[in-house]
């Protein structure tokens, strides 16, 4: 299906919500992630029009695997089971950047709506890009967000989110209405994302604390993925192709962050992997989750949990690299290597 990149959601005939991951998808079907599902399958949370969403990654694949195994499909180019949506099961369509356009054409239904378009205004003004480049993401999407929800921006193309991302950090620091998170703020996002089990708090504060891509706008929470247009990425299905090893612990030093504010993000690294007892070379980090960007900078010492896997590309070049996200007990850190 033409035109879904990252932000997108996705609504089938069954009343299931998925939200699109990444650029490349493969013919016949959309990578997406489960976000929302009928209350009367989970029997519990909060519901908004029938609706209830599912937080946890396992209970996620739980939920595909035992009543609704038709979007779990095997990828021959990830190299595992992967969450897909057929082109065939897609009920319904919902883009970022139209809901954000029609909002400014006077469909902001609530003061949250005319909130994250009061943002997206502002911030575009500040960069001097078009509003057309952004969208509105998350619960406000499909419109399933409560009094209290996030404000989900996206930003579209590699330009675009540079501008914005400089503005974002200048608007900052001038302390008008956007606000860094506090302490209290970043000690919630800690214990919300369970990581008390992982990392220490002095080591999340340190790594989240200069974040501009999240924080507070005129007192919602708002939290900014910069993604590039497809064409952008170099990348087509297959090319390259993956193959994981095995989930492991990492060490490495980061030697380019270009492409750490971007969504999916990068890390270009000189460290190691290890998956049982076997140590091996890396040369990447990467995540699909945007609360991995901007997790590290050129010259940092870091560590981490996620899969390994080798990356190899039709042109013949191979190597290692580790996707951290894809498991709850996932994490990129800053630290020295030991």
């Amino acid at each position: 299906m033409e035109g879904l990149t990252e932000g997108y959601f996705l609504e089938t005939g069954e009343g299931l919500l998925f939200e699109v991951r990444g650029h490349v998808h493969p013919p016949g079907y959309t990578v997406a992630f489960l976000r929302y599902a009928p209350y009367k399958v989970l029997g519990r949370g909060v519901s908004r029009r029938g609706l209830v969403k599912v937080y946890d990654l396992g209970e996620r694949w739980r939920l595909l695997r035992e009543g609704y195994p038709d979007y779990l499909r095997f990828d021959e180019a990830y190299g595992r089971v992967m969450q897909e949506v057929p082109d065939s099961r897609v009920h319904r369509i919902f883009n970022p950047k139209e809901r954000l356009l029609d909002m400014r054409r006077g469909g902001a239904a609530d003061k949250l709506e005319r909130r994250i378009l009061e943002m997206a205004e502002e911030l575009a003004e500040a960069a001097g890009v078009d509003l057309g480049s952004m969208g509105v993401s998350g619960s406000i999407l499909p419109g399933l967000h409560l009094e209290g929800s996030d404000l989900d921006l996206i930003v579209y193309g590699g330009d675009n989110s540079l501008k914005v991302d400089g503005a974002l950090r200048d608007l900052l620091s001038r302390g008008g209405d956007f606000k860094p998170y506090g302490r209290e703020g970043l000690l919630k996002l800690y214990r919300a994302r369970g990581l008390d089990r992982l990392i220490g708090l002095e080591e999340f504060l340190y790594a989240e604390g200069g974040k501009a891509f999240q924080g507070l706008f005129k007192g919602s929470e708002y939290f900014i993925r910069f993604v590039k247009y497809p064409h952008e990425t170099g990348e087509s299905y297959g090319d390259p192709s993956y193959r994981p090893l095995g989930r492991g612990s990492l060490e490495a030093v980061v030697l380019d962050d270009s492409e750490a504010i971007f969504t999916p993000c990068r890390y270009l690294v000189e460290g190691w992997a290890k998956v049982g007892d076997e140590r091996m070379p890396i040369r990447e980090v990467a995540s699909f989750r945007g609360r991995f960007c901007c997790q590290a900078v050129r010259g940092d010492h870091v560590r981490g949990m996620g899969t390994v896997e080798e990356v190899r590309w039709r042109s013949g070049l191979s190597y290692l690299r580790v996707i951290v996200g894809e498991d709850r007990g996932d994490f990129l850190i800053p630290g020295m290597v030991e």
